[in-house]
């Protein structure tokens, strides 16, 4: 349906090969709904507590069972909030952040290891990069088609439990 709109730009595929062959950064993060709980937990670090620790208890994020440790992150991952990235590549190895403003609350990082990139030359696995840049591109156009047909649809769902779903479908969004 979208694929006539993509166009592989070459800053897309320079991007495309950062994220995959660039440098990353690991680190380990801590996300609390509200300011107040964010400075509670960064002053338990600032006072010597570990950073794995108190991101188990206090923690909102996936992670914290895992102490809120991160796959490593390309710079340019946009699986990540870009407050998240600039963050982690202003850091200094084992230095935690104050809170940073993310979309559902308040973060706090610790940077754990620098990832050096693995050297690959920009045109090596150029049909690979290529394909994922218009299968990333083609995956954005289709939400956005979903979310209009959706909003242009008119639906009538004559079972009750099944327009519950639909309802709840059509606010969440796809």
């Amino acid at each position: 349906l979208v694929r006539d709109q993509v166009t592989v730009t070459d800053q897309a595929f320079a991007s495309m090969h950062d994220l995959i062959h660039g440098p990353k950064r690991q680190g380990r993060i801590i996300v609390a709904s509200d300011l107040k709980a964010a400075q509670s937990a960064s002053d338990r670090i600032r006072a010597g507590e570990d950073f794995a620790q108190v991101a188990v208890e206090m923690s909102i994020d996936s992670s914290a069972l895992r102490g809120g440790l991160l796959e490593p992150i390309s710079r340019a991952d946009p699986a990540y909030p870009q407050a998240v990235r600039d963050v982690l590549w202003r850091l200094n190895q084992n230095e935690t952040s104050d809170p940073v403003l993310v979309d559902n609350g308040y973060a706090i990082l610790t940077l754990t290891r620098h990832i050096d990139g693995d050297g690959a030359d920009l045109g090596t696995d150029r049909p690979a990069l290529e394909r994922l840049v218009r299968l990333s591109q083609e995956r954005i156009l289709m939400d956005q088609l979903a979310r209009q047909l959706l909003s242009d649809t008119q639906v009538t769902v004559f079972d009750h439990s099944l327009h519950e779903q639909w309802q709840k479908q059509k606010r969440a969004g796809p």
